[in-house]
């Protein structure tokens, strides 16, 4: 009975002494109260060595289709998965796609009667041709369903708005038609503001590593507005005293046509 007794006192200190040490060891190693290696055990921890990433650099091929050279920048603001995006780049060669469909009166404004302008769209940019580019910019908010919190990792919607600027051209004299000439003292380059509307859906996946590769995926519809000069009619006498009927330019008087316009983009870069 002696030795029973002995032997439980000898547990019971060894007990105390191996919970103290543990208490001792969880009170040194246990992450502050509030930090974000605390927080991060309480959530789905990211892959990646240097955690989560809030910032990206993209370059966007498919803007070159539309003329546009430009580099992206996102800015996650929020965990639960709000992001700010901006675009900055320059117009560096025609944009086909969009003067595809004006060419061929596909945009709502097509018709010029009742119109300010004496040039519909269609004929506007039937007769001009582009001569250079301007800036581009495009500014857009997202918001996903985060895999991670705090990550761009994931998918949702985005909202977008996108402007570029152009110059474009219609010749002088020996530019006609059955009803009259497009007459001026030299040709004049006018000022043509594409801007579109977009909603949006994007998808997308980061790497893994301190500076992880990004790609993301968007596609989407929306409204686009393309603004060109106002023509108007004017009737002057040439130097041998014919009388004829010409179109100029109506000072900084503008025409807007609208279009539905449709997104499909890729975006490589990378995170930190």
């Amino acid at each position: 009975m002696k030795a029973l007794i002995t032997g439980l006192a000898i547990a019971v200190l060894f007990g105390n002494e191996a919970f103290a040490q543990t208490n001792d060891l969880d009170k040194k190693y246990r992450p502050k109260e509030g930090s974000s290696k605390e927080l991060s055990a309480n959530s789905i921890e990211s892959p990646r060595e240097n955690g989560i990433i809030k910032n990206a650099l993209y370059f966007e091929p498919f803007l070159l289709s539309r003329g546009n050279a430009a580099l992206t920048y996102e800015r996650e603001i929020s965990d639960i998965g709000i992001s700010l995006v901006g675009t900055l780049g320059y117009n560096v060669f025609t944009d086909y796609v969009t003067l595809s469909f004006l060419k061929e009166d596909m945009f709502l404004g097509g018709t010029y009667e009742n119109k300010p302008s004496v040039l519909s769209s269609y004929e506007y940019f039937q007769k001009s041709s582009q001569e250079g580019g301007g800036l581009f910019f495009q500014a857009s908010a997202r918001i996903f369903l985060r895999e991670y919190f705090g990550d761009l990792d994931g998918s949702g919607l985005e909202l977008m708005y996108r402007r570029s600027n152009h110059s474009f051209l219609i010749p002088g004299n020996d530019a006609n038609t059955s009803t009259y000439s497009y007459i001026y003292s030299e040709p004049q380059e006018d000022p043509v503001t594409y801007q579109s509307f977009i909603l949006a859906y994007r998808s997308q996946m980061v790497g893994t590593g301190r500076r992880p590769f990004i790609h993301g995926l968007s596609y989407g519809i929306g409204i686009k507005q393309v603004k060109y000069p106002t023509y108007t009619y004017s009737d002057v006498y040439d130097q041998f005293g014919n009388f004829k009927q010409t179109i100029n330019r109506s000072g900084n008087s503008f025409e807007t046509t609208t279009g539905f316009t449709i997104l499909f983009n890729y975006s490589l870069g990378f995170g930190w």
